[in-house]
């Protein structure tokens, strides 16, 4: 639940929260990767039309996303997630 919170805080327009929040998924990627891509994933699919500042900042956690799961799979759903 958490990671869905955060998931919807890093498009907020303050550049400090942002930066509070990317940190704060990346570090729960490094031990939970499927969490937080699931919760991408399910984040996307119920808004399909995101804010820019939001899909720069998920292109960035699915990059910390795949290099902890390092799989294929992986890095086709994040390029999925940061479709426009």
């Amino acid at each position: 639940m958490i990671v869905g919170t955060l998931i919807e805080a890093a498009g907020d327009r303050n550049h400090a929260v942002r930066e509070v929040v990317a940190t704060s998924l990346r570090r729960i990627a490094k031990r939970h990767a499927n969490l937080v891509l699931k919760n991408m994933y399910m984040y996307r699919m119920r808004n399909l039309k995101v804010k820019n500042v939001l899909v720069w900042q998920l292109h960035f956690l699915c990059h910390a996303v795949s290099l902890a799961a390092n799989d294929l799979p992986c890095k086709d759903l994040c390029m999925y997630i940061t479709e426009r």
